[in-house]
Parts: C-alpha cells; sequence; structure tokens
C-alpha cells in the first residue's frame, strides 16, 4: 500500500489492506504500521479487512469508492471524518461501523449490508442510493437520512437522534 497524500489506496489493483486495532497494517507481509489517525481510501478492486475485538478510528475522510469493498469482521469501525461510499460495505454480526462525526454519504453502486450494527452517534448517515440492510441500526445523536429504500433487522432512536429521509425505511423486529 501507498501513502497518498491524507488517505491510503492499494498500490495496485487487487490489492488488499488490513485495518487492525489501533493500527493499519500495510501488506500483508510488510510489517509496516501507520497510526490510525490518517484518512483511508479504498478504491480500485483493492478489499479492506477490520479485524479484533477492539475499536478502531479513522479520524479523517474515509472513501470507499468504486469497486473497493470494506469487510469490519469484528470489534468497531469509527468513521469520524465522514466520506462517500460508492463500494461495498460488509458489516459481519457483532460487528459495528460507527457514524460519530462527519457526514458519511452512500451513493449509487454503494451497499451496507450484514448482519452487525450500524450506530450513528453523532454524525451523519445518508443513503442517497445504493443498498442498506444491516441488522441492527442504533441513531442516538446526529442524523440517519435514508432518501432511497433500506431495512434492518431493529432499530433503536434515542430522542438525541434524527431519522429522516424520502425512502422507506422497513425494520423488522423490534423498534425502541
Amino acid at each position: 500500500l501507498l501513502a497518498d497524500g491524507p488517505g491510503l489506496q492499494p498500490q495496485r489493483p487487487g490489492a488488499d489492506g488490513l485495518i487492525g486495532d489501533g493500527r493499519r497494517v500495510f501488506g500483508a507481509a510488510s510489517g509496516r504500521r501507520r497510526s490510525s489517525s490518517v484518512g483511508l481510501r479504498c478504491g480500485m478492486s483493492g478489499t479492506y479487512t477490520k479485524s479484533g475485538a477492539g475499536t478502531t478510528a479513522v479520524s479523517t475522510v474515509f472513501n470507499n469508492t468504486n469497486t473497493g469493498t470494506l469487510n469490519v469482521q469484528s470489534g468497531t469501525l469509527s468513521l469520524a471524518g465522514g466520506g462517500l461510499g460508492t463500494g461495498a460495505i460488509t458489516v459481519s454480526s457483532g460487528a459495528t461501523l460507527a457514524i460519530p462525526g462527519g457526514a458519511f454519504n452512500l451513493s449509487t453502486g454503494s451497499s451496507l449490508t450484514g448482519a452487525g450494527s450500524v450506530s450513528v452517534n453523532g454524525g451523519a448517515l445518508t443513503l442517497s442510493a445504493g443498498t442498506y440492510n444491516v441488522g441492527t441500526t442504533t441513531i442516538t445523536g446526529g442524523f440517519a437520512t435514508f432518501n432511497a429504500n433500506a431495512s434492518t433487522g431493529t432499530l433503536t432512536l434515542s430522542s438525541g437522534g434524527t431519522l429522516a429521509g424520502n425512502g422507506d425505511f422497513t425494520v423488522s423486529g423490534l423498534t425502541t
């Protein structure tokens, strides 16, 4: 992987990266590590995976574009700097994608799916187009705007959170 200004991107099409707890690992065998406080751009056909039980915070803009894939397999990936999604994001059961700050926009070609959780707790999540279908959606602060049809297994909406938009938002289970 190459550092590219404020972000990271695959060095070549198909290159993969690993986002671990509190650090980012460059390449499968390089052993070079960087702080998670730098931005990350997942593009081309690369795949990035968040693993480990802890929380990894990306405090600058995160753009998951083109055919890029982000897998949140365990723990929490916190995208505090906002960004843009036009690629695939999968959140596994027991894992969480958190939007605690900034504005994260999902547009044409995007998908945010999986049995895991999405937590909007101070930032703004907007689905303009694409697919949103996750196990749990929690909105405890900030805004979640669904201008395209979306679905979740369970929904938690507190008085500090706002659910808005002109798309249908379907909850198949419990709403609190």
